[in-house]
């Protein structure tokens, strides 16, 4: 009976317990909890770059706009001990992508500020800033050349999919359905990111520094990442996919022709 009357007691303090720990919860949960419009109220910093004599910071500043539920971002400046912080840029755009140049005087950076993301260059002394590219699709991975002439990006790449069949054009003014597409290959989304039915590839390019005609260095149906300057700037080593497996390759004959 004693024994009985012990398991009675336990289940009852056992759920006079969980009662006032739910009463707890639900009373932090509408006054101290984490709200989903607290998600408005970030801010944090990504890609922070270092200038090559350790003295400058520039880094990405992420936030959101609550009128329109896009993320925007800005470029900041911070001395490596705290001062001098402040902004490079400003609005509602996206910056990001920050390499500082060989020598200190200039960093490289993406921006959506004329529409698409392009390339651009800033002088850090003057302030000055400049688009570099006109391109249709995002450049990523910017790399500066040692001798800072040149710089390295990668950019996606969509490959034609073949049309089946002829379909007559519609009559002026009339609407009709879109065109069959033929799809052979589908990416799965990602974090934030759709269902991707296209057939695309990441390839390499690089442009003059101070602007000009970008030339693609890669054209095989694979993507080609991480690529990096050799220290003497005559090479670039990539990985690529083009055995399915990754293997290091070294620009040297069919991708150096630029040179």
């Amino acid at each position: 009976m004693k024994k009985i009357k012990s398991t009675i007691m336990n289940r009852f303090l056992l759920v006079l317990i969980s009662y006032f720990c739910l009463l707890t919860f639900n009373g932090y949960a509408q006054s101290d909890f984490f709200s989903y419009h607290d998600v408005y109220d970030l801010q944090f910093a990504d890609g922070a770059s270092i200038s090559p004599d350790g003295e400058h910071i520039v880094y990405t500043r992420i936030q959101y706009d609550i009128m329109t539920d896009k993320r925007y971002s800005n470029l900041w400046y911070i001395k490596p001990d705290g001062s001098k912080h402040e902004p490079l840029t400003s609005g509602k755009n996206n910056y990001s992508s920050v390499q500082w140049s060989p020598d200190g005087k200039r960093i490289a950076y993406t921006s959506s500020e004329e529409g698409k993301s392009q390339l651009f260059v800033r002088w850090m002394d003057t302030g000055k800033t400049t688009s570099v590219t006109n391109l249709s699709s995002a450049p990523f991975n910017l790399k500066w050349s040692p001798d800072g002439t040149m710089i390295l990006f990668s950019r996606s790449i969509d490959e034609p999919l073949p049309v089946i069949g002829k379909v007559p054009s519609p009559p002026e003014g009339a609407t009709w359905a879109t065109s069959a597409k033929v799809i052979r290959h589908v990416s799965y989304k990602r974090d934030g990111t759709p269902v991707e039915a296209r057939e695309s590839y990441t390839h390499l390019f690089v442009i003059q520094a101070e602007g000009g005609a970008p030339r693609q260095l890669t054209t095989k149906k694979a993507d080609h990442d991480q690529a990096q300057w050799t220290p003497d700037g005559k090479s670039i080593l990539f990985t690529s996919d083009f055995t399915r497996q990754k293997t290091l390759i070294s620009i040297m004959k069919e991708y150096m022709k630029w040179m």
